[in-house]
């Protein structure tokens, strides 16, 4: 890895540890694995950051922070429930499509929630419950007050689920082949997103009219 002139030892490993986190999870990614990528010694790292646990929070916060950036500059204050939930589904494909550094939040979340780590409940808390809550708070618009909160936390899931596979087939590919099988989701971004709207708005009404139905 190499490193940008002016910046600091800590930058570096605050960089080195948002890549490797994102890439192979809190247990897949060591200390020295952190080290070696930020051209750094276990004596700065325990000098900045104190500990692993320490610097995997100051990864949470720094990755937090660039995703309310762009989640101000592409949702912000929408007034249409509808509209709130395509620019949601909009900047989580191109957030996780693009590969870049913006990508990292997503796939570390995924991590996290696959293989709790002894900080789960905490960064759960701290970053992950006010956007959930907002989510289920959008549905809740689209559909009215006739859905039961179990049917609701169903219907959360099943648009959540294509792009939690979505981050699974950029992150962790089994193979080449599978790659290729899936490349079609990236290759056009604008339709994916599209055909996700499609199904999660027909769904919800879908469920709302049956609902009001009993």
């Amino acid at each position: 890895m190499g490193s940008s002139k002016g910046e600091t030892t800590r930058e570096r490993i605050l960089e080195a540890a948002c890549e490797l986190f994102a890439a192979r999870g809190f247990a897949g990614t060591t200390t020295q694995d952190i080290c070696a990528h930020a051209d750094a010694n276990i004596a700065a790292v325990n000098y900045h950051f104190r500990s692993k646990d320490n610097l995997y929070r100051e990864v949470w916060a720094h990755l937090h922070e660039v995703a309310a950036e762009r989640w101000a500059g592409s949702i912000g204050e929408v007034a249409s429930p509808e509209e709130k939930l395509r620019r949601f589904i909009r900047l989580r494909v191109e957030t996780i499509l693009s590969g870049g550094p913006e990508s990292r939040f997503p796939k570390i979340i995924h991590w996290e929630m696959g293989q709790p780590t002894a900080l789960h409940g905490e960064l759960s808390e701290h970053y992950m419950h006010k956007r959930r809550k907002w989510f289920m708070e959008v549905i809740r618009e689209i559909v009215g007050d006739c859905l039961d909160d179990r049917t609701l936390r169903l219907a959360g899931f099943c648009i959540h689920s294509p792009l939690i596979h979505l981050i699974e087939m950029k992150a962790r590919p089994e193979s080449a082949h599978r790659a290729r099988k899936h490349q079609h989701s990236a290759e056009n971004p604008e339709a994916l997103v599209e055909t996700l709207c499609t199904f999660a708005l027909a769904g919800l009404r879908e469920l709302s009219r049956q609902h009001r139905r009993k």
